[in-house]
């Protein structure tokens, strides 16, 4: 009990510390004239209401975009608000989706899944043996891909070299001899930015064509749909992508106080937060990453698990093609139903499946919950094979997310 009340004074602290500067802000600065673009089919003409009131309200502080897709159909494609302090939001601007990213890396471990070049309650050293080092040798795919491989921080430095390496020896050596820093098969611990190099080693050995997720997802994925997804930046694309914003509206901030004392998944997870389970992901991770997300250099590491940038009109069509496979599928609807069955709980009610983080269905809890992953400051890309739904939001002013889902 004295652990819960402890990190709920922290969360109320942290809040609390950040009112004056918003406040501050609200009233020596003169906002920018609402600016919203973009289109909606007439059905759904109230999307564009309410995305158009977070910004007269005082929701989005900077920029934002949503687009859906409904049974292969752009429903939904809308952008409002500024990429920095001056510019206004435009239609091929390229959002940072952070750990939205990580359901790319999903995607292509269940493509591979679902064309038998591995099973989920395979080993991971049927594999890749050396993975197994230093009481690993339990570990599955299933577990791997759920977060319980015990590596969701490493107890040696990672450098900026080692994530440009190419080949991803480095790395894959690094994780192999890496003892688990909880227990393998437990209850998932999230690996916030591992994800992407304990994926990424596996994939290149079951690929047939030893292909890392950067060039699988392009190859396989993007290229064939004529989309845009880039892991990693390119230095020549900065100019098209979002300068974060790290406040939020007063009106959030007492949402969050108000959902804290009132929601217990809440009140769980910022405990996770504030402890040594989520506190120690950024353990031994190069300060170029965790310090510096506006920056250019930054951007540029191709980190499967945070550095996704693309449109939402680009990532809600990756999303539709899961929602709604059709002919030529990336994975047919028969599959992806069937990861439901494949989870671990996850934090704050949701659970892992399969490399997805799992959401509760918006308006009905007719038939199973949405699939993809939220990303750090309310990013979002979800699928939906009941209703035939693909979305992706994106916004850069990095806390409550609004999303009108």
């Amino acid at each position: 009990m004295g652990l819960i009340k402890a990190s709920l004074y922290v969360a109320i602290i942290a809040l609390l510390a950040n009112v004056l500067p918003v406040l501050w802000k609200l009233y020596t600065v003169k906002p920018l004239r609402v600016h919203v673009d973009g289109a909606v089919e007439e059905s759904f003409r109230e999307v564009e209401s309410i995305f158009r009131g977070f910004f007269e309200e005082g929701r989005v502080i900077g920029g934002a975009s949503f687009s859906v897709y409904h049974r292969g159909r752009l429903v939904v494609d809308l952008w409002g608000g500024y990429t920095d302090e001056i510019s206004p939001w435009r239609r091929d601007t390229l959002g940072l989706f952070f750990s939205s990213t990580k359901s790319t890396a999903a995607i292509c471990a269940n493509m591979l899944i679902y064309r038998g070049h591995m099973k989920p309650d395979d080993l991971v050293t049927k594999y890749w043996p050396e993975f197994g080092n230093n009481g690993k040798g339990n570990v599955t795919v299933r577990m791997l891909l759920n977060h319980q491989a015990g590596l969701s921080h490493t107890e040696s430095p990672i450098t900026e070299e080692m994530i440009l390496e190419e080949s991803g020896h480095s790395l894959d050596i690094l994780l192999a001899n890496q003892r688990p820093v909880s227990e393998p098969g437990g209850p998932a611990v999230y690996h916030a930015i591992t994800y992407a190099w304990v994926v990424n080693g596996l994939i290149r050995r079951v690929d047939p064509q030893g292909r890392d997720i950067v060039r699988f997802l392009r190859e396989e994925i993007t290229e064939p749909m004529g989309v845009e997804f880039h892991i990693g930046l390119p230095l020549n694309e900065s100019y098209r992508s979002v300068r974060l914003y790290d406040y939020i509206s007063t009106k959030d901030q007492l949402y969050m106080l108000r959902t804290l004392l009132t929601d217990a998944n809440a009140r769980n997870f910022m405990m996770k937060l504030f402890s040594g389970e989520f506190a120690n992901t950024s353990k031994n991770i190069p300060g170029i990453i965790m310090g510096a997300p506006n920056s250019p250099y930054s951007r540029r590491l191709p980190i499967g698990s945070m550095y996704g940038f693309t449109t939402t009109r680009d990532f809600a069509r990756i999303m539709d093609r899961l929602a709604n496979p059709g002919t030529d599928p990336l994975l047919p609807k028969s599959y992806s139903d069937g990861i439901f069955a494949q989870g671990a709980p996850g934090f704050s009610g949701r659970f892992f499946a399969l490399g997805f983080l799992s959401k509760p269905r918006p308006l009905s809890d007719h038939g199973p919950e949405l699939l993809g992953h939220p990303g750090y400051g309310g990013q979002e890309a979800y699928f939906d094979t009941t209703e035939g739904i693909g979305y992706a939001y994106t916004q850069n002013s990095l806390y409550k997310m609004p999303c009108p889902t």
